[in-house]
């Protein structure tokens, strides 16, 4: 192994080691030089923890620009890892950082050092401290505009509010440079509770039209974002014909989504059957035709709406897979407009049961249908050989509690509960799903003041809690027995705290939901062992990594320097053949292809998880179109699944830990539809032509 190969070996160890290598990863930072200390920094920042924040702020105030630069990167890394959950409606803010960030920046000069500081800015600031810094530096233009216009994009991921610079902003909307207009166009699309008359809708408008189709897709959901659809239909309209099927896939959820209107879900209803390359099979069109049909069925079509698809079998795809989503998507959107279950459970020979028939759990669960045809729908599913059937049932199956009488309470009841020790990973993490439901609903019954009569299933949920030897599964088992306050949940809760980091984590937050004084875990990561992958196999080597899929095959380039951990695991679960003839279980249109999960559910992984890597804009592109990361369920999650990009995603830019980029196949990845398969994966290892280190 080179010199530059063993210390980052020796660095990724102390960072895996999480807790239990602050001190190592601190020394290195405070005493070493080159290589040693800017890696040890990122591996603070990785890390968390009051005692690596206070290394990183020391570090802020260098005079060498390239541990600035480093110290500030670490900060925004661990600022996205500490980021409330999407959603939330709230975001962590620091305002001691963000002006230590800002005084970073006035010593930054120009290059690399001051965009690493805009950059930490946007992911861990405060926009009430940062905005007049960011503001000037937008309006100084150059190579940092862009930078400043993304940090504005991650407050509003953040769900932080921002007021100053939108005519900047705006103004940056018209810019030369494509990607300057796409974050700044990104900006205005994930703004939190924008006002209504800022200018905002019209810049959006305005880049529908743009020559870069990232900007023009990006401008489209940020108008559905800003219930600008109808106000705008006739624009959306017209890029249905896109020329990129990117913008066709926002076009859709634009006009058939929650925001969209009748005349533009007839519309799509339309289109979905007129691609006159339907019939070829090309996947990359009939990805947007499954994606109109997927969003029709989730937006409550109508009698007038199904009757357009009366002649589909005249347009379905050759491909069989494709085919297949199309003949039952089609049939969900006729169940849910007649109200009748009708022949979904057989839509189609060319779907495998474990997509077809959760389809119609999903139906089950919308209430379609009457009790007695809900009832006997499900009831082959909950027995199902595939667990991810049965998983799927069992949440509707949940739902059909408040309509049922008591001995089928009981009998539903008894079956999920039952189904909380089912030998399947998904078959357990359906349960739970289900018997949270469940739960709730049994509360509601009892209303406020009466005891709810819970049929056993508060217990089953406590021993899952208990022995459940998935770490996800076991986070969202605490969570359940927290969010209900069901008997024995402290118990379990704490036994939690002496768990695997990521376990105990769950426990901390189940106890302070049940108000338990000792709650709260010190402000310090946990000691964590370092999973059992070889890096000596990837560092300091050109690694490359081929997945010969049902498509075809796509050739990515990792980078073991910026991921350590997350290649070698690849590696070695490569050369053990795990990944071969495994599905890709998740397809989000012009978001992500994933897959790499042994249970083909997205719940399942290898027998280790992974350190958290995520990477800051001074290791590489990132999450840009080609990117390739790591799926994981919270920070040191991680384990076997992969994702790769359709386009550009900024807010996963320093949460998830990013392996490497597609440099071949990015059609393949695009024409991915779920369901199809890698086929085989292999890994060459060789020597790098030049020394990396």
């Amino acid at each position: 192994m080179s010199e530059g190969a063993a210390v980052r070996a020796r660095i990724a160890r102390d960072e895996a080691r999480r807790g239990a290598g602050i001190d190592a990863l601190t020394d290195a930072a405070d005493h070493e030089t080159g290589l040693a200390r800017l890696l040890a920094l990122r591996g603070l920042g990785r890390s968390g923890g009051a005692k690596a924040r206070a290394a990183l702020r020391q570090a802020l105030g260098s005079v060498d620009p390239q541990v600035v630069a480093a110290a500030a990167a670490a900060l925004g890394v661990a600022g996205a890892l500490g980021d409330d959950p999407p959603g939330s409606g709230s975001g962590a803010v620091d305002a001691a950082l963000t002006s230590a960030l800002v005084d970073a920046l006035a010593r930054a000069g120009t290059g690399a050092t001051r965009r690493a500081v805009l950059e930490a800015i946007g992911r861990a600031g405060d926009p009430a401290t940062a905005t007049a810094a960011l503001v000037a530096a937008l309006r100084a233009g150059g190579d940092d505009a862009a930078t400043v216009a993304f940090a504005f994009g991650r407050f509003g991921r953040r769900k932080l509010a921002w007021r100053d610079g939108h005519a900047e902003i705006i103004a940056a909307t018209t810019a030369g440079d494509p990607v300057l207009r796409y974050a700044a166009t990104y900006a205005l699309a994930r703004e939190f509770q924008p006002d209504k008359d800022d200018g905002g809708v019209a810049a959006l408008t305005a880049r529908v039209g743009d020559a870069d189709a990232e900007v023009r897709a990006v401008a489209i959901t940020g108008l559905a974002r800003r219930d600008a659809v109808a106000a705008h239909e006739d624009i959306l309209k017209v890029a249905l014909a896109d020329r990129d099927w990117r913008v066709q896939i926002e076009a859709v959820r634009a006009l058939a989504g929650e925001h969209g209107t009748a005349g533009g879900r007839r519309d799509v209803a339309t289109m979905a059957l007129a691609f006159s390359d339907l019939a070829t099979g090309d996947p990359r069109v009939a990805q947007v035709a499954i994606e109109a049909l997927r969003t029709l069925a989730d937006n409550k079509p109508d009698a007038e709406l199904a009757t357009a698809f009366v002649s589909v079998d005249k347009v379905l795809p050759r491909d069989p897979l494709a085919r297949g989503w199309v003949q039952c998507l089609v049939a969900d959107i006729q169940a849910r407009a007649s109200n009748r279950l009708g022949a979904l459970a057989s839509c189609s020979a060319d779907l495998p049961d474990a997509y077809r028939l959760p389809l119609v759990a999903e139906v089950v669960t919308a209430g379609i249908g009457t009790l007695a045809e809900r009832r006997d729908a499900l009831a082959p599913l909950v027995t199902h050989k595939d667990a991810r059937v049965r998983g799927a049932a069992l949440g509707a199956l949940a739902s059909l509690y408040k309509d049922s009488a008591a001995d089928d309470r009981d009998a539903i009841a008894g079956t999920i509960a039952a189904a909380l020790a089912d030998r399947e990973l998904v078959a357990r993490a359906g349960a739970l799903d289900a018997a949270d439901a469940l739960v709730g609903a049994m509360q509601d019954d009892a209303g406020s003041g009466g005891t709810p009569q819970l049929r056993g299933v508060d217990v089953a949920v406590v021993a899952r809690a208990d022995t459940e030897t998935d770490v996800e599964t076991e986070a969202s088992a605490l969570a359940v027995v927290a969010k209900h306050h069901l008997a024995g949940a402290a118990e379990a809760c704490r036994s939690a705290l002496h768990k695997h980091p990521v376990i105990a984590r769950a426990g901390a937050a189940c106890l302070r939901t049940l108000g338990e004084p000792d709650a709260a875990l010190a402000d310090e990561p946990l000691p964590a062992e370092p999973p059992p992958v070889d890096l000596a196999a990837v560092l300091g080597h050109q690694v490359t990594w081929t997945m010969h899929t049902t498509r075809g095959d796509v050739v990515i380039a990792l980078r073991p320097d910026v991921a350590p951990w997350g290649v070698a695991a690849i590696a070695a679960l490569t050369k053990a053949g795990f990944y071969d003839n495994l599905d890709v279980h998740r397809v989000v249109p012009d978001f992500v292809a994933q897959g790499g999960d042994p249970t083909n559910s997205g719940m399942g992984g290898p027998d280790f998880l992974l350190p958290a890597e995520p990477s800051s804009m001074l290791d590489g592109p990132g999450f840009v179109t080609g990117g390739v990361g790591l799926a994981d369920s919270g920070p040191d999650s991680a384990g076997s699944q992969w994702f790769v990009m359709h386009s550009r995603a900024p807010h996963l830019d320093s949460r998830y830990t990013w392996v490497g980029s597609v440099v071949s196949g990015q059609n393949v990845v695009d024409s991915l539809l779920l369901g199809d398969r890698v086929l085989h994966a292999t890994v060459s290892i060789s020597a790098l032509s030049q020394p990396s280190d």
